[in-house]
């Protein structure tokens, strides 16, 4: 796959990761300054890019002439802003609501429901449970500190027979 899209030629260092707080500010010129890779070629990765963080690696990745591969593993599509979904002009240019969906419609998108039909066919509620308690626990976040609003909670070990207080 690699020759497809990068010559073949001797490779002089090993590849460098970068660990960069990225936001929608961010310019592709500050984007390629702090990466050190004004001149080099380079791929985009993105490792549970949350929310918007999938629509920007893209953009910087279409507005950077060196990068040659982007790969996103996505995750958590359900915390794009209205800004980043969708993320095509074209749709974003539709004179309608269609793409305006709610948090609740993008969470739900955003999970396979037939995972969750078959939990409830086999009656395995001590999933389910953790997922409403994950729930309950960002309505009271929103409720109580709406900037953490869809700051993501950990995933939580060993949950069965858990009460939602502990």
């Amino acid at each position: 796959m690699k020759k497809k899209f990068l010559p073949d030629r001797k490779v002089s260092s090993s590849p460098k990761h970068i660990n960069l707080k990225l936001t929608k500010e961010l310019t592709t010129e500050d984007f390629l300054t702090k990466i050190e890779c004004e001149k080099e070629d380079f791929g985009v990765i993105g490792l549970h890019p949350c929310g918007d963080l999938s629509s920007i690696l893209i953009r910087h990745f279409v507005q950077c002439k060196n990068a040659k591969f982007l790969n996103i593993l996505g995750c958590c599509f359900m915390k794009l802003s209205q800004e980043g979904f969708p993320m095509s002009r074209f749709l974003k240019g539709f004179n309608n609501d269609f793409h305006k969906l709610s948090y609740e419609s993008r969470e739900i998108a955003c999970h396979a429901i037939e995972m969750y039909k078959t939990r409830l066919e086999q009656k395995d509620y001590d999933y389910l449970k953790v997922h409403s308690f994950r729930a309950a626990v960002e309505e009271i976040i929103v409720k109580h500190w709406p900037h953490l609003k869809h700051s993501g909670l950990k995933s939580v070990k060993h949950s069965q027979n858990m009460t939602f207080e502990e």
